[in-house]
């Protein structure tokens, strides 16, 4: 089932992909390739995760959290991963495709040459991304006003105030 779910989201949104990827045209020649491996693994692996938690589970509302805790991980390499990351999802059988894809991204951006001085600015960014992307899936389960107030706390510099 998760397969199928890995395979789907490749045919359905491989151009994320493709478009990640030529954000490596800005990157130095010699970093090139890593910064290809990175951006295409960590685009497939968020729309994976994506497709993960597009059904949010009231059951277990730890599920999203700990799933995308496989994101955060692809961007810290320095940091040992939490792993685990199918502990509240009712499936749990991806063949390892998302260690694979949390590897992958790690073992890129562990040879660039400046991650270990952009690891807590991608570790934001990525715990910012994680906690959107679950915000809007939970929207459909949750009163849609819990969006706006996130969204809200969440950019102080915008110029509106929080409720």
């Amino acid at each position: 089932m998760l397969g199928a779910l890995a395979r789907a989201k490749l045919s359905e949104e491989g151009f994320n992909a493709e478009v990640a990827a030529t954000l490596a045209t800005l990157a130095p020649r010699p970093h090139r390739r890593r910064v290809v491996e990175a951006i295409v693994a960590l685009e497939i692996l968020f729309d994976y995760l994506d497709g993960l938690t597009e059904s949010p589970s009231s059951g277990s509302p730890d599920d999203g959290y700990r799933l995308f805790k496989a994101f955060t991980d692809a961007v810290t390499p320095a940091s040992l991963p939490v792993g685990d990351y199918f502990r509240h999802h009712c499936s749990t059988d991806d063949g390892g495709y998302l260690d694979e894809l949390v590897a992958a991204v790690r073992n890129a951006l562990v040879c660039l040459p400046t991650t270990v001085k952009l690891t807590d600015i991608m570790r934001a960014s990525a715990e910012r991304t994680a906690e959107a992307q679950l915000h809007i899936h939970a929207a459909c389960i949750a009163e849609t006003g819990q969006l706006e107030r996130w969204g809200r706390r969440c950019a102080p510099t915008s110029g509106t105030s929080s409720p």
